[in-house]
């Protein structure tokens, strides 16, 4: 029974992930197989006449050694590094006891030790990949060789077809070993390269920022590159978007035609799924219709389709003559479907910044200013922070589109909308709550903060806008001092910056206080 009556839980230590499981699997499989092989290299000891013990002794020391060494360090929550530095250490002692094992039965009339290397390139592959598996089957045929000479030094003769059966043995099933772990480690990369941009559409990138991503993580699979996306717009025009820079610039349909064929023709290819790739030289008239890098050599271009609809070419940069075969290609077509993917992603996130947008100042509208005020509250409740709320009204406003028009008007809205933008601290936020009526939520603010928040939001107006004789008075209420629900607070602010617009432009009020924090003449 546990504290006040209840059942103690059983404690788990948190589990590895992803490729270290595995290893750590593989690693926790070779405990028992450590031992076997120790008892088995006692037996055939036990049952030959010529083995020296104290090699099989060293042997078996090592081969006990490496199991209780994996028993002890190779645990749960250790990183893939970390596992595989270990597993490295024991590959290295399973190695030295089996071909001590292999010198010490060479003495044997009927040695064939030499049948339990291919294991060792079957856990080379696993801990290091294609290229130790080669590395230690190549040392697995230089031990054999040696420990040939020293069993026919004890006057055996082997012949020429035995050696060779031994020695392709050793070869080939190292060779398939490291073949498989190369076709595994192929399909690992492209997988981690489709997960990668999966991650980037659940964090909403920006579509140049998974391009970034998109060619970071393709250069490192096959060794292409992307540097843009072409995408169709409304006249079915393709528009390049490159990854370094916000550019959008338009295909010219002549140079395209004139270089690749009819673009009608090209359409009903990518509509039909088909790509194409072109091998290209330095200065062609291909590379330069599409604007690539003279250091392109070759290029694919895939088609990107968004819910059935042809949208865009996924252009791929090689660095020399490539065709790519139906592995690579199979990858560009995922790749291809992810960045259809990531470009409804785009759209909704527009769809939803422009439903939450002020269209005139591009500040948040007045139902999102209101939503957020809410989240703010709802965190502070939980944290005992303090929330503030400035009530901002514009002095001198009215005069502006009165005297000089709405136009006038609604161009000191956006720059006093640019000018809060950059007055508020990071973590705040700000809307047009309506006319020229601004709301600034401020997180982690008592009231002498926001004081200062709006004192700063003064100044910035008046550097912006100050030459149109336009001023603001602010209200200031604090959460939970002065109300405890985004209405109570609104009002509260509202109040407070109407008392301050009695005493003239430029105040600064707070709910509750009779007299201004900040003047004009003081601020």
């Amino acid at each position: 029974m546990g504290p006040g009556g209840g059942v103690m839980p059983v404690i788990h230590e948190r589990p590895a992930t992803g490729e270290a499981n595995e290893l750590l699997a593989f690693e926790r499989a070779l405990f028992w197989l450590r031992l076997v092989a120790g008892a088995v290299i006692v037996v055939l000891a036990a049952g030959a006449r010529q083995v020296p013990l104290p090699l099989v002794a060293v042997a078996v020391a090592i081969e006990i050694g490496a199991a209780l060494t994996q028993r002890v360090t190779l645990r749960d929550g250790l990183s893939l590094e970390a596992i595989r530095r270990q597993a490295v250490l024991l590959l290295v002692a399973d190695m030295a006891a089996v071909y001590v094992t292999g010198t010490a039965f060479a003495a044997e009339a009927d040695w064939m030790a030499y049948a339990f290397y291919p294991l060792l390139s079957l856990e080379a592959t696993v801990v290091g990949g294609m290229g130790a598996g080669v590395a230690v089957t190549a040392i697995s045929i230089l031990a054999y060789g040696i420990q040939l000479v020293v069993h026919q030094s004890f006057g055996y003769v082997t012949t020429s077809r035995t050696i060779a059966g031994a020695v392709g043995t050793i070869a080939v099933t190292g060779g398939l070993m490291a073949g498989s772990t190369l076709l595994a480690e192929r399909g690992r990369r492209d997988l981690r390269a489709l997960l990668d941009l999966t991650a980037a559409l659940a964090q909403q990138q920006q579509e140049t920022e998974t391009i970034e991503l998109l060619d970071r993580r393709l250069n490192e699979t096959v060794g292409g590159r992307v540097r843009s996306l072409a995408l169709r717009d409304a006249d079915g025009n393709l528009m390049l978007v490159r990854w370094h820079s916000p550019e959008r610039r338009r295909l010219d349909r002549e140079a395209v035609e004139a270089t690749m064929g009819s673009v009608d023709l090209l359409t009903r290819r990518f509509t039909s799924g088909e790509s194409m790739t072109y091998q290209v030289d330095a200065g062609s008239p291909i590379a330069a219709a599409l604007g690539v890098p003279d250091w392109v050599r070759a290029i694919t271009l895939v088609p990107i389709f968004l819910e059935g609809r042809w949208v865009g070419v996924l252009p791929v940069l090689w660095p020399s003559a490539t065709v790519p075969d139906t592995h690579q290609l199979r990858l560009l077509y995922g790749l291809a479907s992810q960045m259809g993917l990531s470009l409804a992603q785009g759209q909704l996130q527009r769809v939803r910044a422009e439903a939450a947008t002020d269209s005139l100042t591009e500040l948040l509208n007045r139902r999102a200013i209101t939503d957020e005020l809410s989240a703010y509250l709802a965190r502070a409740r939980r944290s005992g922070a303090h929330v503030a709320v400035l009530f901002c009204d514009l002095d001198g406003f009215k005069a502006v589109n009165d005297v000089r028009g709405h136009e006038a008007g609604d161009a000191v809205l956006r720059l006093v909308g640019s000018a809060l933008r950059g007055a508020i601290r990071q973590g705040d936020v700000v809307g047009r709550y309506g006319g020229d009526e601004l709301l600034v939520v401020a997180a982690d603010a008592a009231a002498e903060d926001a004081v200062l928040l709006a004192q700063r939001v003064r100044r910035a107006v008046l550097d912006a806008a100050g030459d149109q004789g336009v001023d603001v008075t602010v209200g200031v209420a604090v959460y939970p001092v002065d109300g405890d629900t985004p209405a109570d607070l609104m009002v509260a602010a509202d109040q407070a910056m109407y008392r301050g617009k009695l005493r003239g432009p430029g105040n600064v009020m707070v709910a509750g206080e009779d007299a201004p924090r900040a003047t004009a003449a003081s601020a």
